[in-house]
């Protein structure tokens, strides 16, 4: 598991390993030049009160960026928010806010 916690702002350069499950409290932004080429291997990613960020309105991505939910059927479901909120399955992108993918 991987954890961004508020106050956070990480830029993502470069192709991750496979996660378990990314939890994102603080900022994630995908490096947005025509060179990149990254992809984002997950079973699940968890966006609570943070940002994920590919390209922005003012600048959308020129680069090339692939979310890859690797989950499967046996995995565990979890419960998104403790145990008040909705469960989110094997392969899951849950957020709490907002969510932008803004490219070309």
């Amino acid at each position: 598991m991987i954890f961004l916690i508020v106050g956070e702002w990480m830029i993502l350069d470069e192709t991750t390993a496979e996660l378990e499950t990314l939890y994102i409290y603080g900022v994630l932004e995908i490096l947005n030049e025509p060179s990149s080429n990254i992809i984002l291997k997950t079973k699940k990613i968890f966006i609570d009160g943070g940002r994920l960020i590919v390209g922005t309105e003012d600048q959308p991505f020129l680069g090339q960026a692939e979310i890859y939910l690797m989950g499967n059927a046996a995995d565990e479901e979890l419960l998104f928010q403790g145990n008040n909120g909705p469960v989110i399955g094997t392969k899951a992108i849950g957020k709490t806010i907002k969510l932008n993918l803004l490219t070309y």
